[in-house]
Protein backbone atom coordinates (compact mmCIF):
# COMPACT_ATOMS: atom_id res chain seq x y z
CA UNK A 1 0.00 0.00 0.00
CA UNK A 2 1.20 3.82 -0.45
CA UNK A 3 1.14 6.48 1.85
CA UNK A 4 -1.02 9.00 2.17
CA UNK A 5 0.79 12.15 1.00
CA UNK A 6 2.93 11.55 -2.60
CA UNK A 7 4.68 13.93 -4.47
CA UNK A 8 5.59 13.08 -7.82
CA UNK A 9 6.94 14.87 -10.89
CA UNK A 10 4.85 16.08 -13.99
CA UNK A 11 5.48 12.62 -15.72
CA UNK A 12 4.92 10.62 -12.66
CA UNK A 13 7.93 9.56 -11.27
CA UNK A 14 8.75 10.04 -7.94
CA UNK A 15 9.81 13.61 -7.05
CA UNK A 16 13.64 13.87 -4.76
CA UNK A 17 12.85 13.52 -1.21
CA UNK A 18 15.41 16.16 -0.59
CA UNK A 19 13.71 18.48 -2.51
CA UNK A 20 10.39 17.87 -0.77
CA UNK A 21 12.29 17.88 2.78
CA UNK A 22 13.19 21.53 1.68
CA UNK A 23 10.12 22.55 0.86
CA UNK A 24 8.54 21.75 3.99
CA UNK A 25 11.05 23.07 5.86
CA UNK A 26 10.66 26.48 3.81
CA UNK A 27 6.94 26.69 4.46
CA UNK A 28 7.14 25.65 8.00
CA UNK A 29 9.36 29.06 8.28
CA UNK A 30 6.05 31.12 8.14
CA UNK A 31 5.02 29.59 11.41
CA UNK A 32 5.90 31.23 14.88
CA UNK A 33 7.92 28.09 16.40
CA UNK A 34 7.04 29.04 19.73
CA UNK A 35 3.16 27.18 20.88
CA UNK A 36 1.67 30.05 22.68
CA UNK A 37 0.36 29.34 26.46
CA UNK A 38 -3.38 29.54 25.66
CA UNK A 39 -2.22 26.48 22.37
CA UNK A 40 -0.20 24.69 25.11
CA UNK A 41 -2.61 24.59 27.27
CA UNK A 42 -5.70 23.20 24.91
CA UNK A 43 -3.25 21.01 23.32
CA UNK A 44 -2.14 18.56 26.93
CA UNK A 45 -6.38 19.17 27.07
CA UNK A 46 -6.12 16.48 24.23
CA UNK A 47 -5.14 12.90 24.29
CA UNK A 48 -2.91 12.46 21.04
CA UNK A 49 -2.35 9.06 21.43
CA UNK A 50 -6.04 7.97 21.53
CA UNK A 51 -6.88 10.39 18.60
CA UNK A 52 -4.59 9.00 16.65
CA UNK A 53 -5.50 5.49 17.60
CA UNK A 54 -8.89 6.63 16.29
CA UNK A 55 -7.80 7.90 13.01
CA UNK A 56 -5.27 5.02 12.18
CA UNK A 57 -8.67 2.38 12.69
CA UNK A 58 -10.60 4.97 10.15
CA UNK A 59 -7.78 4.94 8.00
CA UNK A 60 -7.09 1.27 8.18
CA UNK A 61 -10.49 -0.16 7.84
CA UNK A 62 -10.45 2.06 4.62
CA UNK A 63 -7.20 -0.03 3.28
CA UNK A 64 -4.52 3.20 4.03
CA UNK A 65 -1.27 1.37 5.44
CA UNK A 66 -1.62 2.31 8.99
CA UNK A 67 1.79 2.78 9.21
CA UNK A 68 1.92 5.41 6.45
CA UNK A 69 -0.55 7.41 7.14
CA UNK A 70 -0.44 11.30 8.21
CA UNK A 71 -1.50 11.92 11.59
CA UNK A 72 -0.37 15.46 12.35
CA UNK A 73 1.20 15.25 16.31
CA UNK A 74 1.16 17.74 18.82
CA UNK A 75 4.82 18.91 18.22
CA UNK A 76 3.51 20.25 14.63
CA UNK A 77 0.69 22.30 15.70
CA UNK A 78 1.51 25.95 15.70
CA UNK A 79 -0.67 29.40 16.27
CA UNK A 80 -1.34 30.96 13.06
CA UNK A 81 0.06 33.87 11.96
CA UNK A 82 -1.10 37.20 12.38
CA UNK A 83 -1.42 38.58 8.81
CA UNK A 84 -2.80 35.18 7.74
CA UNK A 85 -5.88 35.26 10.05
CA UNK A 86 -7.78 38.27 7.83
CA UNK A 87 -10.90 37.29 5.79
CA UNK A 88 -10.68 33.49 7.16
CA UNK A 89 -14.01 33.88 8.49
CA UNK A 90 -15.60 30.96 10.83
CA UNK A 91 -14.49 27.72 9.27
CA UNK A 92 -10.73 28.85 9.05
CA UNK A 93 -10.02 29.48 13.06
CA UNK A 94 -8.39 26.12 11.85
CA UNK A 95 -6.10 24.64 8.56
CA UNK A 96 -3.71 21.83 7.68
CA UNK A 97 -1.18 23.53 5.20
CA UNK A 98 -0.23 20.54 2.99
CA UNK A 99 3.26 22.49 2.20
CA UNK A 100 4.21 22.52 5.39
CA UNK A 101 2.46 19.39 6.54
CA UNK A 102 1.25 21.10 10.16
CA UNK A 103 -1.69 22.21 11.30
CA UNK A 104 -2.13 25.75 12.61
CA UNK A 105 -4.90 27.49 14.53
CA UNK A 106 -6.00 31.29 15.19
CA UNK A 107 -6.64 30.92 18.85
CA UNK A 108 -7.71 34.02 19.38
CA UNK A 109 -10.97 33.35 16.69
CA UNK A 110 -10.70 29.99 18.55
CA UNK A 111 -11.93 32.00 22.14
CA UNK A 112 -14.05 34.13 20.33
CA UNK A 113 -16.00 31.72 18.43
CA UNK A 114 -16.56 29.26 21.31
CA UNK A 115 -17.77 32.43 23.79
CA UNK A 116 -20.03 33.83 20.35
CA UNK A 117 -21.53 30.30 20.07
CA UNK A 118 -21.77 28.96 23.00
CA UNK A 119 -19.43 26.01 22.87
CA UNK A 120 -16.83 24.49 25.74
CA UNK A 121 -13.43 25.73 24.37
CA UNK A 122 -11.62 22.76 24.86
CA UNK A 123 -14.69 20.63 23.30
CA UNK A 124 -14.49 23.04 19.89
CA UNK A 125 -11.12 22.92 19.70
CA UNK A 126 -10.81 19.10 19.85
CA UNK A 127 -13.65 19.30 17.22
CA UNK A 128 -11.53 21.44 15.01
CA UNK A 129 -8.39 19.32 15.51
CA UNK A 130 -10.82 16.13 14.13
CA UNK A 131 -11.20 17.95 11.16
CA UNK A 132 -7.98 19.61 10.51
CA UNK A 133 -6.55 15.96 11.08
CA UNK A 134 -9.02 14.70 9.00
CA UNK A 135 -7.85 16.38 6.13
CA UNK A 136 -4.12 15.59 6.69
CA UNK A 137 -4.86 11.95 6.82
CA UNK A 138 -6.47 12.31 3.55
CA UNK A 139 -4.61 10.79 0.56
CA UNK A 140 -2.18 13.91 -0.83
CA UNK A 141 -0.96 13.55 -4.21
CA UNK A 142 1.25 16.76 -5.56
CA UNK A 143 2.32 16.73 -9.20
CA UNK A 144 4.77 18.74 -10.87
CA UNK A 145 6.21 20.40 -7.95
CA UNK A 146 9.56 20.73 -8.89
CA UNK A 147 9.08 21.97 -12.20
CA UNK A 148 7.04 24.01 -10.79
CA UNK A 149 9.00 25.80 -8.30
CA UNK A 150 12.16 25.84 -10.52
CA UNK A 151 9.92 27.54 -13.59
CA UNK A 152 10.33 24.58 -15.85
CA UNK A 153 6.09 23.86 -15.79
CA UNK A 154 3.84 26.85 -15.57
CA UNK A 155 1.29 24.74 -13.64
CA UNK A 156 0.87 21.78 -10.65
CA UNK A 157 -1.79 20.07 -9.35
CA UNK A 158 -2.49 19.47 -5.42
CA UNK A 159 -4.79 16.47 -4.90
CA UNK A 160 -6.45 15.78 -1.11
CA UNK A 161 -9.21 13.72 -0.88
CA UNK A 162 -11.45 14.33 -3.19
CA UNK A 163 -10.55 18.01 -4.05
CA UNK A 164 -8.46 19.02 -7.02
CA UNK A 165 -6.44 22.55 -6.39
CA UNK A 166 -4.73 23.73 -9.63
CA UNK A 167 -2.08 26.47 -9.26
CA UNK A 168 -0.55 28.17 -12.31
CA UNK A 169 1.50 30.99 -13.24
CA UNK A 170 0.71 32.95 -16.25
CA UNK A 171 3.22 34.81 -19.44
CA UNK A 172 3.88 37.49 -16.30
CA UNK A 173 4.49 35.02 -14.01
CA UNK A 174 1.62 36.10 -11.51
CA UNK A 175 0.07 33.08 -9.31
CA UNK A 176 -3.71 31.76 -9.74
CA UNK A 177 -5.28 28.81 -8.33
CA UNK A 178 -8.72 27.14 -8.28
CA UNK A 179 -9.88 23.96 -6.13
CA UNK A 180 -12.40 21.47 -7.48
CA UNK A 181 -14.68 19.72 -5.73
CA UNK A 182 -14.03 21.63 -2.46
CA UNK A 183 -17.70 21.39 -0.58
CA UNK A 184 -18.01 17.97 -1.23
CA UNK A 185 -14.15 16.84 -0.06
CA UNK A 186 -15.10 19.02 3.41
CA UNK A 187 -18.36 17.15 3.59
CA UNK A 188 -16.77 13.66 3.39
CA UNK A 189 -13.97 15.35 5.58
CA UNK A 190 -16.14 16.86 8.03
CA UNK A 191 -18.25 13.39 8.55
CA UNK A 192 -14.41 11.21 9.05
CA UNK A 193 -14.09 13.67 11.74
CA UNK A 194 -17.03 13.79 13.43
CA UNK A 195 -16.38 9.79 13.17
CA UNK A 196 -13.33 10.19 15.03
CA UNK A 197 -14.64 12.84 17.66
CA UNK A 198 -17.28 10.35 18.51
CA UNK A 199 -14.59 7.77 19.26
CA UNK A 200 -12.78 9.36 21.08
CA UNK A 201 -15.36 10.84 23.81
CA UNK A 202 -16.27 7.06 24.07
CA UNK A 203 -12.46 5.95 24.35
CA UNK A 204 -11.81 8.39 26.93
CA UNK A 205 -15.15 8.83 28.89
CA UNK A 206 -15.76 12.84 27.94
CA UNK A 207 -19.55 13.57 27.65
CA UNK A 208 -19.46 15.43 24.91
CA UNK A 209 -23.29 15.42 24.55
CA UNK A 210 -23.76 19.05 24.63
CA UNK A 211 -21.50 19.83 21.85
CA UNK A 212 -22.30 16.64 19.76
CA UNK A 213 -26.01 17.60 19.97
CA UNK A 214 -25.19 20.75 18.26
CA UNK A 215 -23.21 19.33 15.33
CA UNK A 216 -25.93 17.03 14.87
CA UNK A 217 -28.59 20.15 14.66
CA UNK A 218 -26.46 22.32 12.42
CA UNK A 219 -27.96 20.75 8.93
CA UNK A 220 -27.99 23.56 6.60
CA UNK A 221 -25.46 26.01 8.25
CA UNK A 222 -22.55 27.50 7.28
CA UNK A 223 -20.97 26.78 10.34
CA UNK A 224 -19.61 23.56 11.39
CA UNK A 225 -20.08 22.07 8.06
CA UNK A 226 -23.50 22.15 7.70
CA UNK A 227 -24.63 22.18 4.53
CA UNK A 228 -21.72 19.80 3.27
CA UNK A 229 -22.04 17.15 5.51
CA UNK A 230 -26.10 17.54 4.67
CA UNK A 231 -25.10 17.16 1.33
CA UNK A 232 -23.21 13.89 1.62
CA UNK A 233 -25.70 12.63 3.76
CA UNK A 234 -28.43 13.27 0.96
CA UNK A 235 -26.18 11.77 -1.48
CA UNK A 236 -25.57 7.85 0.73
CA UNK A 237 -29.28 8.01 0.85
CA UNK A 238 -29.91 8.17 -2.41
CA UNK A 239 -27.47 5.83 -3.64
CA UNK A 240 -28.45 3.52 -1.16
CA UNK A 241 -31.96 3.33 -2.12
CA UNK A 242 -31.69 2.80 -5.89
CA UNK A 243 -29.12 0.84 -6.27
CA UNK A 244 -29.87 -1.16 -2.82
CA UNK A 245 -25.93 -1.31 -0.95
CA UNK A 246 -26.82 -0.38 2.11
CA UNK A 247 -26.26 2.79 3.21
CA UNK A 248 -23.11 2.24 5.63
CA UNK A 249 -21.11 0.74 2.32
CA UNK A 250 -21.86 3.55 0.37
CA UNK A 251 -20.44 5.94 2.76
CA UNK A 252 -17.24 3.24 3.55
CA UNK A 253 -17.13 3.50 0.00
CA UNK A 254 -16.51 6.98 -0.20
CA UNK A 255 -14.61 6.84 2.97
CA UNK A 256 -12.06 3.92 0.86
CA UNK A 257 -12.05 6.64 -2.14
CA UNK A 258 -10.61 9.66 0.28
CA UNK A 259 -7.70 7.88 1.64
CA UNK A 260 -6.96 6.04 -1.44
CA UNK A 261 -7.05 9.14 -4.30
CA UNK A 262 -10.33 8.00 -6.08
CA UNK A 263 -10.83 10.45 -9.23
CA UNK A 264 -14.22 11.45 -9.05
CA UNK A 265 -13.42 13.62 -12.30
CA UNK A 266 -11.22 11.36 -14.38
CA UNK A 267 -12.43 8.08 -14.07
CA UNK A 268 -14.99 7.19 -16.89
CA UNK A 269 -16.75 4.79 -15.49
CA UNK A 270 -17.50 7.05 -12.33
CA UNK A 271 -18.60 10.03 -14.63
CA UNK A 272 -20.80 7.79 -16.30
CA UNK A 273 -22.61 6.58 -12.99
CA UNK A 274 -23.18 10.18 -12.27
CA UNK A 275 -24.60 11.44 -15.50
CA UNK A 276 -26.68 7.82 -15.49
CA UNK A 277 -27.59 8.43 -11.26
CA UNK A 278 -28.65 12.17 -11.29
CA UNK A 279 -28.45 13.67 -14.90
CA UNK A 280 -26.19 15.12 -17.27
CA UNK A 281 -25.35 18.29 -15.24
CA UNK A 282 -24.21 16.73 -11.84
CA UNK A 283 -20.96 16.04 -11.71
CA UNK A 284 -20.20 19.63 -13.43
CA UNK A 285 -22.38 21.39 -10.69
CA UNK A 286 -20.73 19.62 -8.25
CA UNK A 287 -17.26 20.36 -9.48
CA UNK A 288 -17.72 24.00 -9.62
CA UNK A 289 -19.56 24.81 -6.41
CA UNK A 290 -17.41 26.83 -4.00
CA UNK A 291 -19.05 26.81 -0.99
CA UNK A 292 -21.34 24.86 1.15
CA UNK A 293 -24.47 26.53 0.07
CA UNK A 294 -23.81 26.08 -3.27
CA UNK A 295 -24.55 22.26 -2.56
CA UNK A 296 -28.06 23.06 -1.62
CA UNK A 297 -29.84 23.47 -4.78
CA UNK A 298 -27.44 20.47 -6.06
CA UNK A 299 -29.14 18.47 -3.03
CA UNK A 300 -32.62 19.07 -3.86
CA UNK A 301 -32.02 18.04 -6.95
CA UNK A 302 -30.42 14.39 -5.76
CA UNK A 303 -34.09 13.89 -3.85
CA UNK A 304 -36.48 14.43 -6.64
CA UNK A 305 -34.18 13.30 -9.71
CA UNK A 306 -35.99 10.37 -11.64
CA UNK A 307 -33.39 8.50 -13.69
CA UNK A 308 -34.94 8.64 -17.24
CA UNK A 309 -33.72 5.23 -18.05
CA UNK A 310 -34.95 3.14 -15.18
CA UNK A 311 -31.95 1.47 -14.64
CA UNK A 312 -30.56 0.80 -10.93
CA UNK A 313 -26.57 0.91 -12.07
CA UNK A 314 -23.98 0.29 -9.95
CA UNK A 315 -20.72 1.97 -10.66
CA UNK A 316 -17.28 0.01 -10.24
CA UNK A 317 -15.98 2.54 -7.45
CA UNK A 318 -19.23 0.81 -4.83
CA UNK A 319 -18.59 -2.57 -6.77
CA UNK A 320 -15.12 -2.83 -5.69
CA UNK A 321 -15.55 -1.62 -2.32
CA UNK A 322 -18.39 -4.54 -1.74
CA UNK A 323 -16.21 -7.20 -3.21
CA UNK A 324 -13.36 -6.50 -1.17
CA UNK A 325 -14.92 -5.66 2.41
Amino acid sequence: MKGSREFLTSNGEPENQEFVKEIERFHLERYEKEQSGELKELLNSINFSVLESEFSLIAEKSRMDKNKFNFIGREKIFNLEKDRREGLGFKRIGMYDPGANCLAFDIDGLVFAAKDNNFNKKDFFLYLVCHEEAHATAKTECVGLSEFEKEKEDSMVVTTGYSKYFIIKDVNKKVYDTELLKPFNEGITEKIAREALDSYFKKTGISGENFKKRLENGSNSDNLYGYEVSFVDTLIKRISVDTGVLEIDVWNAFKRGFYNGEDLLGDRELREFWKGMFGEEFIKDLTNSKEGRHLFAIQERIKNWKDPSGENKLSKFFKEFLEKK
